[in-house]
C-alpha cells in the first residue's frame, strides 16, 4: 500500500472490523493487557499500512473503531445494498407479483403443523390445529458469544412468549453452549437440532433452488448453516418478525436481507443500528432490557402486514444494489478528481 501512494495512485478501502468490541468481548479485563498488545500490533502491521496511505475510508457505519477516525484522511459512509430479485417475500404475503414471489410452505415435520393463512385484508393469522399461536421469530448469522443470541432464547421464557418459536439459521462455536441453554429455557422435547459444522457436506443446506423449507413445531430450531441465499431468503420469508440483540455489528446486513423478504426487524438500539436504520427506530429496544424487547416484538408482530409492507419498501428505497453502486461510484469520481474542496463537502474527515 505505500507504494501504491509513493507512485501517486488513489487509494479507497473498505474497513468493517469491530476490533475493539471484539477485544473486549473475548479478553475481558483479565486478559486486558493481552489485548492492547494485539491491538497495537494490528494498528501498526495491518491497519496503519492499509488505511493511512488511503485517500479515503468506506465504513458502514460510525461503529467502527475510534482509530478509523483518528488516522483517515476522510471517511466515507457506504450505501450498501442486496439482490431484492434473490430476497423477496412469500406470494401469500401479496407483497409483490406471484411470479417474483418464493415458494414458501410451512409442511409437516415433526409434531404439530404450522399453518399460515391469509384474511381478506392480507394479514397473517398463525394458527397450530386451530389454535391461535405466538410469533414466529428468526435469527441469521454466526453463533458467537458477541451476537447475544442467548437473550433471544431466554426470552422466551417471558409470559408473553410462551406461544413463540425462534429458529437459529447459522453455526458457530457458541452453538452447543446456545443449545443447552435452550434445553434449559424450554425443554429438552422444544429444542430441535439439525446438522452441525463438521457433517457430511452433502447435508449442508445448499439444494436446489426450489426447495422447498419446512418448519417443525419445536420452540427452538438450529437450522444449521445454510449456503443457499435462496434457501435462506425463505427462512427470513416466513418468519413474522426478525430479531437480533447483537451490539456489534458495524452494518447489520441480515436485518436488510430480512426487511427485503418483508420481514420486520426487531433489533437492539445499540451499535450500527440507530444509525444505519434509523428509519426503523420504533422497532428497536434497549439493550439487555428484557420486557422491551418483547413488547417491541409483540407490537410488530400485531401488525401484521402493514409492518412487512413497511420493511420491503424500505430495502426498495434505501438498500437497493442500485442506491449502492451509484453511491460507491460517485465517490470514486471525486477521489480521481481530487478536488479537496468537493471532497470535504461529501466526504468526513
Amino acid at each position: 500500500m505505500p507504494l501504491f501512494y509513493l507512485r501517486g495512485l488513489k487509494i479507497y478501502v473498505s474497513y468493517h472490523v469491530a476490533l475493539q468490541k471484539y477485544k473486549n468481548l473475548y479478553l475481558g479485563e483479565g486478559l486486558q493487557w493481552l489485548g492492547d498488545i494485539l491491538e497495537f500490533l494490528f494498528v501498526i502491521l495491518y491497519y496503519w499500512p492499509l488505511v493511512y496511505f488511503a485517500t479515503a475510508v468506506g465504513i458502514p457505519s460510525g461503529a467502527a473503531d475510534s482509530f478509523v477516525f483518528t488516522t483517515s484522511r476522510r471517511i466515507h459512509y457506504m450505501k450498501s445494498g442486496l439482490d431484492t430479485d434473490v430476497y423477496v417475500p412469500r406470494a401469500e404475503d401479496g407483497l409483490i407479483s406471484d411470479s417474483e414471489a418464493l415458494p414458501v410452505s410451512l409442511l409437516p415435520k415433526t409434531k404439530q403443523t404450522t399453518s399460515v393463512s391469509l384474511t381478506k385484508a392480507g394479514r397473517r393469522n398463525q394458527t397450530t390445529n386451530g389454535h391461535n399461536k405466538g410469533p414466529i421469530l428468526v435469527y441469521v448469522g454466526r453463533l458467537a458469544v458477541e451476537k447475544n443470541i442467548q437473550f433471544l432464547v431466554e426470552a422466551l421464557s417471558h409470559t408473553e412468549f410462551l406461544n413463540a418459536k425462534l429458529v437459529i439459521v447459522g453455526d458457530g462455536p457458541w452453538r452447543v453452549p446456545l443449545e443447552d441453554l435452550a434445553r434449559d429455557t424450554v425443554g429438552v422435547d422444544e429444542v430441535f437440532s439439525g446438522h452441525k459444522m463438521g457433517d457430511d457436506p452433502t447435508n449442508v443446506e445448499n439444494h436446489r433452488l426450489n426447495r422447498k423449507v419446512t418448519l417443525s413445531d419445536h420452540r427452538v430450531q438450529f437450522v444449521g448453516m445454510v449456503v443457499n441465499e435462496h434457501v435462506v431468503a425463505q427462512y427470513y420469508a416466513l418468519a413474522d418478525v426478525f430479531v437480533s440483540a447483537s451490539s456489534s455489528e458495524t452494518f447489520g446486513f441480515t436485518v436488510v436481507e430480512a426487511m427485503a423478504c418483508g420481514t420486520p426487524a426487531v433489533v437492539v438500539r445499540s451499535g450500527s443500528f440507530p444509525r444505519v436504520f434509523g428509519m426503523i427506530v420504533e422497532w428497536m429496544f434497549e439493550d439487555g432490557v428484557m420486557e422491551d424487547y418483547v413488547q417491541k416484538v409483540i407490537a410488530v408482530w400485531k401488525d401484521g402486514n402493514q409492518a412487512r409492507r413497511i420493511a420491503r419498501r424500505i430495502v426498495l428505497n434505501d438498500f437497493s444494489i442500485k442506491s449502492s453502486v451509484k453511491d460507491l461510484l460517485n465517490t470514486y469520481r471525486l477521489i480521481v478528481e481530487d478536488n479537496p474542496e468537493v471532497m470535504d463537502k461529501t466526504l468526513e474527515r
